[in-house]
């Protein structure tokens, strides 16, 4: 199937914005370009407007609305917006429906077509495909493709991802990330009922085998299974997003000696050590707390609205919302220079010599 053969695209109402395609005014723009390609997933995902079960309307993913437009309206504007620099990255967010791996190829050809060579070009696909497709799609262009992971624990998995097995999707993950060094990413979701642990383990994981991750917050969205659960506490997300931070500086960035020793109690965030003062890795920038993910992604209004305190910021924070940002993350945390493991280590030979 070649790109001429989508006659039609979704497109996020931020990216219809930024591409001129819609008089919609945001406060914060986006920095990617986002595309919708399919309706009503063939999977079941509790949390998501597009599952098989959802009853939210055919335009919706997360809290975003999506309007259609002319495939061949959608290059022009994009590779206008590309070419004045308004656009860092485009991506394609693919709904499982029949027939969206044909779609994906195209919708990705698409993109590469019309962003040029020197914007960068991303797909979301599902985590339950086969490595030729994710071979398939990098041949096609995509710069990176993220098979998102979502629920962090495998009870979790089975029951808000509609009975699929985690363990293949990690071994998928893997396989993909030892084949395709630094182009495969995930998304891990806090709010679903993991621990804090669990979520950052999984991430430190990720990060250990060159996989970027974008952290997203759980978003209740009517028509959903989980419309009535409640989204993340802020300061547990703040934790979770320094966490995230610090192991994607020493895994990923390559900018740290070695990762922060970490302590939790009862599944709770509750120390960290750090091997450099605090003012060089704990992202007093503020950089730990804006949007993760892939390069030139901001994602303005995923999983909050307008007005709202942000859960990822979409842009670089001011100075006062740098203080607040890490008084929540450091809210009953242990923050030590020292080395929690040593501690811990000295304390364990304590015991024993008793």
């Amino acid at each position: 199937m070649g790109h001429d053969e989508l006659d039609r695209v979704r497109v996020s109402a931020g990216t219809a914005s930024v591409l001129g395609l819609s008089p919609i005014t945001s406060f914060d723009e986006p920095t990617c370009a986002y595309v919708m390609i399919g309706e009503r997933c063939a999977h079941d995902c509790a949390f998501c407007a597009q599952a098989r079960s959802s009853a939210a309307p055919n335009d919706r993913l997360s809290r975003v609305t999506w309007p259609e437009f002319p495939a061949d309206d959608l290059a022009q504007a994009l590779g206008a917006a590309a070419g004045d620099g308004r656009v860092q990255r485009a991506c394609a967010q693919v709904v499982g429906a029949p027939g969206a791996f044909e779609r994906s190829i195209a919708a990705v050809k698409l993109l590469r077509s019309a962003v040029g060579p020197s914007v960068p070009v991303s797909v979301s696909y599902s985590a339950t495909a086969r490595i030729e497709q994710v071979a398939a799609l990098m041949e096609a262009g995509a710069e990176k493709v993220a098979l998102p992971i979502d629920a962090c624990n495998e009870q979790l998995y089975r029951s808000i991802k509609g009975g699929h097995d985690m363990s293949r999707a990690l071994s998928l993950i893997r396989e993909c990330a030892r084949r395709f060094p630094e182009r495969i990413s995930t998304h891990l979701i806090a709010g679903l009922g993991e621990t804090e642990e669990e979520i950052i383990s999984l991430a430190s994981s990720m990060y250990q085998q060159g996989v970027t991750v974008g952290l997203f917050a759980f978003t209740p969205l009517p028509g959903t299974r989980l419309a009535q659960r409640q989204p993340p506490d802020l300061n547990s997300y703040r934790r979770i997003q320094l966490v995230c931070y610090l192991l994607k500086r020493v895994f990923l960035d390559k900018a740290a000696e070695g990762p922060p020793d970490l302590r939790f109690s009862l599944g709770r965030l509750s120390g960290i050590a750090l091997r450099r003062p605090a003012e060089e890795t704990a992202g007093l920038s503020g950089e730990a707390f804006q949007t993760s993910g892939c390069p030139g992604c901001n994602r303005p209004y995923y999983n909050e609205r307008p007005g709202q305190i942000p859960y990822n910021y979409p842009r670089p924070l001011t100075p006062s919302e740098v203080d607040d940002a890490l008084t929540m993350a450091l809210d009953g945390v242990e923050l030590d220079r020292v080395g929690l493991a040593q501690t811990e280590s000295a304390n364990i030979e304590r015991r024993s010599a008793r």
